[in-house]
């Protein structure tokens, strides 16, 4: 899986959704992502704040001050990957 390479919209949303489920269920996923370091870094600190609020948002509600603060890191790190690649993130 070539993520950050795929021109195709759709193709690039499953290949980071397969990714952020093997993450989420700890398996491993080959994945091969090509970038500048700091697209890379944008990219892992995206894929890292949605597994995050996945697994907090299964245990509490939207509105518990946990899920919440991970809500704003969440947004703040997909809009830096958006800033950053020029590529929408496909989650949301």
């Amino acid at each position: 899986m070539n993520i950050l390479e795929s021109g195709d919209k759709q193709a690039f949303a499953e290949n980071v959704k397969a990714l952020i489920m093997a993450l989420f269920h700890g398996d491993k996923l080959p994945a091969k992502i090509k970038g500048s370091s700091s697209q890379i870094k944008a990219f892992t600190q995206a894929v890292m704040a949605e597994c995050a609020y996945l697994r907090l948002s299964m245990q509490f509600d939207k509105e518990h001050p946990q899920v919440v603060k991970l809500e704003a890191q969440l947004d703040g790190a997909i809009r830096r990957f958006e800033r950053i690649t020029g590529i929408e993130w496909p989650i949301r």
